[in-house]
């Protein structure tokens, strides 16, 4: 009854021994330490209780070798598919990647004007999987599959929005050509002597100080 899960189990445990991932044990504690778990009897709170042996023998009574893989057995919250741990770890990873990515899209620093961002968050996967692909009609909630409370709705129906903000006017050549970068060239406008190399060391310094401090403040939080 075990056999598909232990190959599963074998072969994440080989590739979080290689990487030094932290075992399940370790991000439990992270994600909810007044409920650590501190013997196998203890996982009966989380994990199918017919699950728990198995787990025992697998690991051979080593509560600390459980892979993080593991999470993926916790009974499901409410209204989720995963459990408390991993939903836990999704949400911190894409915590990170938002907030340590200077230029993620929705953040002040991003290439989008703020009209391109508007007419981003109007855009839903429906509306990517009518552009892209041959389809006369996909379910609403394109995340879910189609049912009576999620019904097909045809391509032709979904609104394209304005595109008029991803319009190419122009202004950024005409913007280079007034500044005379186009007609001096870079050395010409005294990038060279004016230290350029070494601002954009220090700019990248600066950056990297931004990104540590911000995955700190996520570690203590």
């Amino acid at each position: 009854m075990f056999e598909p899960l232990e190959n599963v189990l074998v072969v994440t445990e080989s590739v979080t021994g290689f990487t030094g991932l932290a075992g399940y044990r370790v991000w439990r504690k992270f994600c909810d330490g007044d409920h650590s778990y501190d013997s196998f009897e203890d996982l009966k709170r989380g994990l199918p209780k017919e699950l728990v042996e198995d787990l025992k023998s697998l690991y051979q009574d080593e509560l600390d070798d459980l892979d993080a893989q593991v999470a993926l057995l916790e009974e499901p919250t409410d209204g989720g598919i995963i459990g408390k741990t991993y939903t836990c770890i999704l949400a911190d990873q894409f915590a990170r990647l938002k907030t340590g990515n200077r230029l993620y899209w929705e953040h002040p620093s991003s290439l989008f004007t703020v009209e391109q961002k508007d007419y981003v968050k109007t855009v839903t996967l429906a509306h990517l999987l009518c552009s892209n692909l041959h389809l006369h009609a996909v379910p609403t909630n394109a995340f879910l599959p189609q049912s009576d409370s999620n019904p097909l709705v045809k391509c032709s129906d979904l609104p394209v929005g304005d595109l008029t903000p991803w319009k190419d006017n122009g202004t950024h050549r005409e913007d280079e050509e007034n500044e005379g970068w186009a007609g001096q060239g870079w050395a010409g406008q005294g990038w060279a002597g004016q230290g350029w190399a070494g601002r954009a060391a220090g700019t990248a310094a600066g950056e990297d100080h931004l990104q540590r401090g911000t995955v700190n403040q996520l570690l203590h939080t």
